[in-house]
């Protein structure tokens, strides 16, 4: 069982779904847009049953419909994680109803848009823990490592709300180490949060020589598989066909025990997003 938790769609139909980036603009979305019913295509030869479908913020910014809906029509294999202004005005409120009328599961909180995010542990944020708390959703955080000391205050003060952390926050990776930074290795204490890996992480790795299977065994020894989840990054990572993303994954992890890699490409995907598992034996 594979579990894609970090793809991205984005529709042909420009008049109805209009681009309006917000913050940044990257060029996968004009290079490789891959609408969804494209991308189920991708995940199917490559033997990958189900997906995540993560706003992307560089094609919509805050216009989370197309992702919405594009989950909504593929509810047997998607669902899908919205991304709104955290510090906007009733952003708690937005994000309900992104839940609760769209059927969205999850929000994604985007530093990337500015050069010294700020808000991520700001007060005025507080709401919108507080309220995914209350639905039962993921947040999943997109940032940078020098961020992590923010991270941390806000995952202590909501230990009620399962966290995912995008990318494994970028570390900085040193030529040839295998040891994962400590500040990202510290994070282990905290229960509810939850690292997400890409390609972008086994490509940094390979360009560094180091040793994947110590650096992975390092995080899984402080975090445990069932906290550790995979995601493809497709298409914002667009230099290779789908099925080698996911052919990397099943290679790199070849070292762990069947149950292992079934937490580490599947079953944590899971356990954070349980609709998912519907029509599942």
């Amino acid at each position: 069982m594979m579990v894609d938790t970090h793809v991205h769609v984005v529709s042909e139909d420009r008049q109805r779904y209009p681009l309006q980036p917000t913050g940044l603009t990257l060029s996968w979305v004009e290079a490789m847009p891959v609408t969804t019913e494209s991308l189920l295509q991708r995940l199917e030869e490559a033997h990958v049953e189900r997906a995540v479908l993560v706003q992307a913020i560089s094609a919509y910014g805050y216009d989370n419909r197309y992702t919405a809906e594009s989950a909504q029509r593929h509810a047997d294999r998607c669902t899908s994680v919205c991304i709104i202004d955290p510090v906007a005005p009733g952003a708690a409120d937005t994000l309900e109803q992104w839940v609760r009328e769209r059927g969205m599961w999850g929000v994604r909180l985007f530093t990337a848009t500015e050069p010294e995010a700020t808000w991520l542990d700001d007060e005025a944020t507080f709401p919108v823990w507080q309220r995914a708390g209350a639905l039962g959703i993921p947040v999943c955080v997109q940032m940078r490592a020098h961020q992590i000391p923010r991270l941390r205050r806000v995952v202590e003060r909501f230990p009620e709300v399962s966290v995912a952390l995008d990318h494994l926050a970028g570390p900085r990776l040193e030529e040839g180490s295998s040891t994962p930074p400590p500040e990202l290795l510290d994070l282990a204490r905290y229960p509810n949060l939850h690292l997400k890996f890409s390609t972008v992480n086994l490509d940094a790795l390979a360009r560094a020589r180091a040793n994947t299977e110590d650096f992975f065994r390092r995080l899984i020894d402080a975090f445990g598989v069932r906290r550790l989840m995979w995601g493809s990054n497709y298409p914002a990572t667009y230099d290779r066909p789908y099925g080698e993303m996911a052919e990397l994954a099943r290679r790199t992890f070849a070292f762990l025990s069947e149950d292992e890699r079934e937490w580490l490409l599947g079953e944590t995907a899971l356990s954070l997003w349980p609709e998912l598992r519907k029509g599942l034996p």
